[in-house]
């Protein structure tokens, strides 16, 4: 049935799409210290140990990031001998991500670009912990779908004699 107008329908479908987040998220790392005192801190390195996405809602993602700061010390031993000594301090930082617009989410995990910093803040006497400032940057890249309308047209119909 021809009635001189085009005729199409309106589907509904998703186009894939990458949704990025910048992240710069700040975390404390506290290292117990014994009766020895120690002193001369110095943070030698800070690396991600694991980063883990969980998915609260269309638009939240909670990001796990476990981070290791590396540091060297010096301690007076008991006998008064110095030692220098090498330790590491772990820590969990979390944090919500909103992800806008919100879109309907694939169940593939997103992928974290991140890397981590850490300083020296001192010793704090309340807890009895030397202290570090950890500082977590880069992206969290989440698949997702975003909505879309296509129409689609009839093909016109040949007759062949």
């Amino acid at each position: 049935m021809s009635t001189g107008e085009e005729t199409c329908q309106e589907l509904c479908t998703a186009i894939s799409t990458v949704i990025t987040a910048l992240i710069d998220a700040d975390g404390v790392c506290d290292y117990p210290v014994s009766d020895i005192p120690i002193h001369d801190v110095v943070v030698t390195g800070c690396a991600i140990a694991s980063v883990r996405t969980f998915r609260v809602s269309d638009d939240t993602i909670l990001v796990t990031v476990e981070a290791v700061v590396e540091f060297n010390f010096n301690a007076i031993q008991p006998d008064g001998n110095a030692v220098t000594q090498h330790a590491e301090c772990g820590t969990t930082i979390e944090f919500l991500l909103n992800l806008l617009p919100p879109l309907t989410f694939f169940d593939q995990p997103c992928t974290p670009e991140l890397e981590c910093q850490a300083v020296y803040a001192g010793f704090d006497p309340q807890i009895g912990a030397e202290e570090f400032i950890v500082t977590v940057t880069g992206t969290v890249s989440c698949p997702a779908c975003e909505s879309a309308v296509v129409n689609v047209k009839l093909c016109p119909v040949s007759s062949e004699s």
